[in-house]
């Protein structure tokens, strides 16, 4: 393999995308699996009135809509293949440790998005800005450095910083991401806001320990049972309502602060040129249903 051509002394770098946690779902645990109990099942009839159309076009979805009538043997699926993925990266860190890289390798594990299990009318996709979709976890593990557990604000910008300042590579410049490393100590704390976009940033969040905004730039009919339309604002006070089920439509001063934090964000966005897409490239986004 790729790792046994690695000396002993040699540095190196890996990135390894698993996209088993992903629709089409497949058991792939050889382990019992169960749903957690927080998530409700819900009737598979909803799941037809309420997909997109690349799931209504998709076999296995298909497939999977006929065959079953409620939504928890895929909630059980789903979490097996969350499970699988959990012993590969298991299996990947023994055998690198096995290699003699265990003392000097850092680890960073997270994901690009989370997964609608039926919040919001959302199913098994990843539609709309919520938390659902947006909060996914960091693991960093630093060899010699005392494990700790941080509910600090961070985005996945943050990643390639702190992997810089960890190797003492120099940054590029200008960078949006900022390290890590402080804030994983305890001699910093985390960003105030955090952002995130969805469909060729149709949709715009911000988010702070305390509330949400999601702001609809652009309409949309992807998801039916969650239109999205332009002008469209969606202000959640997270303490109160930690789910996101009840916007709130009176103005507030954190609202307003949210909404100005907004639009620096908008007006400070670098612009990059895209290179052609090729043909792999669209057929893979098609598959994932990011394309009709």
């Amino acid at each position: 393999s790729l790792i046994d051509k690695v000396k002993s002394d040699e540095k190196f770098f890996i990135w390894v995308h698993l996209v088993d946690p992903h629709a089409p779902y497949h058991a792939q645990s050889p382990h019992h699996v169960e749903p957690i109990e927080k998530l409700d099942s819900k009737p598979m009839k909803l799941v037809r009135k309420m997909a997109p159309n690349f799931q209504k076009k998709n076999k296995w979805f298909q497939w999977a809509m006929n065959k079953f009538t409620t939504t928890r043997p895929l909630v059980q699926r789903y979490i097996s293949e969350i499970q699988r993925a959990d012993e590969g990266l298991g299996e990947l860190m023994n055998e690198l440790t096995k290699r003699g890289h265990g003392d000097d390798t850092a680890y960073f594990i997270t994901s690009d998005h989370g997964e609608n299990l039926g919040e919001h009318n959302l199913f098994f996709h990843h539609g709309g800005l919520y938390k659902e979709t947006v909060h996914v976890p960091l693991v960093m593990y630093v060899p010699n450095q005392n494990p700790t557990i941080n509910s600090e604000l961070v985005q996945t910008i943050d990643i390639a910083p702190t992997i810089l300042e960890l190797t003492n590579t120099p940054m590029w410049s200008p960078m949006r991401g900022q390290s890590l490393v402080d804030i994983a100590n305890g001699r910093a704390l985390g960003r105030s806001f955090v952002f995130s976009e969805h469909m060729n940033a149709d949709m715009l969040a911000v988010r702070t320990k305390d509330s949400s905004l999601i702001i609809h730039r652009k309409s949309g009919s992807q998801f039916p049972g969650y239109k999205i339309n332009k002008g469209r604002v969606e202000f959640y006070n997270l303490r109160q309502d930690p789910n996101e089920q009840t916007p709130l439509t009176r103005p507030s001063t954190q609202k307003a602060r949210l909404q100005a934090q907004a639009k620096i964000f908008l007006s400070s966005s670098y612009a990059y040129k895209a290179r052609p897409a090729y043909a792999q490239d669209l057929e893979s986004l098609r598959v994932l249903g990011y394309l009709e």
